[in-house]
């Protein structure tokens, strides 16, 4: 009998699993024809732990750093990455946390293979000791437990890694403080793109930003910045400097410095076409991401003509009498003596120009771009669909490259479907289905 259970007629036993520290309680007695006789004394085992004969089969993350945090504004990408096991062929990431959240690159997610606990999935298999996830900006937002464990075939290799922890941050951050929207312009209503204060962010962060944002930018531009400041009212960042080194632009979300890839640390400018706004990546590491805004709202505004504003990531949608326009401002603030007036250019863009020594150029913009670009997906022989930075929607028809730029001006329309059309003065024009329409021509 072994700790109250009876084993059967044998004359050895092996038990299993053991756990270390556990008492096993174990007797015998011998049976005949003529029935079963007294049992021997109980003999009580402690079972102790052993070391181990070799090396421990067991893999450590490198990257992401644990408690790291990604912002869910765009499509951040996370790398992970692990040190190599002896005798593994592929590797399989685990990971736990609010809700499956992780692209399989190899098919769908699968549940845990090592009793990984909670909501979540497992990854895999991959051969190499890294892995680029690219996240949705609706994942759940919530800290996450990752690890990984080597296999062989069908078989795991080892341990699994100790677990590390990431924070996915939901796109308004509460370490984020944005700007007090009753001393913001009447006119304009921040929905998505909320800018926020740089002081919100802790001293030493704060600093810390500040000046990566400015070795940024000069290098971007090739000029050196002498100055950064943040308008308190309105949370507008204007940089000043050598002669084409002016940029105003609203900040919008923040990524700090852990975790990112190698490849995102040199400055630059990175456009996201799914959100609209740029993220500026600073030498340390640092992601801003943000959205080009004038430099004085009330004074824009005026100059448009607009009764309101509506302001979403990467993109301003103004409320003129019976349109409206749809744009997006650069970046980089002109410098040119002209009085305030909105101007076109040969281009299809425009020049704003606000009367103060400075100008910036505005980009139209498909008023719905996410719908624009899938009815142009589901078009036939249309293939290579983008949209830039500067407004343009980029496609191929046909085998032939095609560059589409929209008019500023949105105009209503009844209700319906989505469709394209062409008007009675020969223009093209895209339906939104929506009560919108608006105007478009094809660049050479």
């Amino acid at each position: 009998m072994f700790n109250g259970l009876e084993v059967g007629n044998v004359t050895q036993f092996a038990s299993a699993p053991n756990r270390v520290g556990a008492t096993l309680f174990v007797t015998v007695s011998a049976l005949n024809a003529a029935g079963e006789g007294p049992r021997a004394s109980v003999v009580t085992v402690t079972v102790q732990g052993c070391s181990p004969t070799g090396p421990v089969l067991k893999p450590t993350l490198l990257t992401p750093a644990s408690g790291a945090s990604f912002f869910l504004l765009g499509s951040p990408r996370i790398r992970f990455t692990w040190t190599a096991v002896t005798g593994a062929t592929a590797y399989i990431l685990e990971y736990t946390g609010p809700n499956r959240v992780f692209a399989n690159p190899n098919g769908a997610a699968t549940d845990p293979v090592n009793g990984f606990g909670g909501a979540g999935g497992a990854l895999g298999p991959m051969s190499g000791t890294s892995l680029d996830i690219t996240l949705n900006p609706t994942a759940p937002p919530g800290t996450y437990q990752v690890r990984v464990i080597g296999v062989a075939g069908l078989s795991l290799v080892g341990q699994s890694s100790d677990a590390s922890s990431i924070t996915l941050v939901p796109a308004r951050p509460a370490f984020l403080r944005p700007i007090d929207p009753s001393q913001a312009e009447p006119r304009v209503r921040l929905t998505d793109a909320l800018p926020f204060a740089l002081d919100s962010l802790n001293p030493a962060t704060q600093q810390t930003v500040r000046d990566d944002l400015i070795s940024a930018l000069t290098a971007i531009s090739g000029g050196a910045i002498t100055q950064l400041r943040q308008d308190p009212r309105t949370a507008v960042v204007q940089t000043t400097g050598a002669p084409g080194t002016a940029f105003s632009f609203f900040p919008i979300g923040f990524v700090a410095q852990a975790g990112l890839t190698r490849e995102q640390v040199a400055p630059a400018l990175l456009f996201d076409e799914q959100s609209g706004t740029v993220t500026i990546v600073t030498p340390s590491g640092q992601r801003v991401v943000a959205m080009g805004a004038p430099p004085d709202l009330r004074v824009f505004l005026d100059i448009l003509g607009a009764s309101r504003a509506d302001v979403q990531p990467g993109q301003f949608v103004l409320t003129q009498p019976g349109a409206s326009l749809s744009l997006r401002l650069n970046f980089t603030v002109l410098a040119t003596p002209a009085a305030p007036a909105f101007s076109p250019n040969p281009d299809g863009t425009a020049t704003v120009t606000y009367g103060t020594g400075q100008g910036q150029v505005a980009f139209p913009l498909f008023v719905d771009i996410p719908g624009f670009l899938a009815a142009l997906r589901d078009s036939p022989g249309t293939t290579d669909v983008r949209a830039t930075l500067d407004g343009l929607v980029t496609a191929t028809q046909d085998g032939q490259p095609k560059k589409l730029r929209p008019s500023f001006v949105v105009t209503t329309s009844p209700a319906g479907t989505k469709r394209f059309l062409v008007e009675p003065d020969g223009s093209r024009a895209f339906d939104f289905g929506d009560g919108r329409r608006q105007k478009f021509i094809f660049l050479p």
